[in-house]
């Protein structure tokens, strides 16, 4: 987190920065999904892919501020939150618009196929990798 901290991001939209994936973060993901294994080699397997192929996923680290949404690509995607604490979000639905709070943990690895992601105070900072397994 303090690789993220200290690096200038880029502004990608209004209120998303991205830091790119500094390689404190690659190794953090990586042990991240290295120890969801059981659960994300079953959704994995879902999307026609293994565990292998999600470590190779292009992660790359976020803040959004209030008011910024994070979607997910079409195949879904990873979300690793960049802190040790807690973080209250809004989780919104695609089809029918409506938002629902959140409490995202810092040890949970979170997957999103049909829901965004915003911050409710303040910002999240988190890694996000799309899940596209087409190609």
């Amino acid at each position: 987190m303090t690789d993220i901290l200290i690096t200038r991001p880029t502004q990608r939209a209004q209120g998303l920065y991205s830091y790119g994936l500094p390689q404190a973060s690659v190794e953090y993901f990586e042990a991240a999904i290295r120890e969801k294994a059981v659960k994300l080699n079953t959704l994995a397997s879902m999307q026609g892919a293994t565990l292998e192929n999600l470590l190779t996923l292009p992660a790359e680290a976020f803040r959004s501020e209030v008011g910024t949404a994070t979607w997910p690509a079409l195949g879904g995607a990873l979300l690793l939150p960049l802190t040790n604490k807690t973080v209250d979000v809004k989780l919104l639905d695609r089809c029918t618009g409506t938002a629902r709070r959140s409490v995202w943990h810092s040890n949970q690895v979170m997957y999103l196929e049909h829901e965004g992601l915003a911050a409710i105070n303040g910002s999240i900072h988190y890694i996000y990798a799309p899940i596209d397994l087409s190609g």
